[in-house]
């Protein structure tokens, strides 16, 4: 359940870079993992749950 509330965005990106390391050398998933980060640090969900964060709140992912 605590996957199921989590940022979609995230989740998806994470689930697609354990599927992409099974057969991958590691560099590559270095460079994905990487990738990854600048992509959802750009993101609304981001923004949103370090807003919800300071304000104590849950936060309100929308997969952006």
């Amino acid at each position: 359940r605590g996957f199921a509330e989590g940022p979609p965005r995230a989740l998806a990106m994470t689930k697609q870079g354990i599927r992409r390391s099974l057969d991958r050398v590691m560099e590559a998933e270095f460079d994905y993992e990487l990738y990854s980060q600048v992509q959802l640090l750009q993101g609304d969900d981001f923004q949103e749950g370090v807003a919800a964060f300071f304000e104590k709140r849950p936060p309100n992912f929308t997969g952006r």
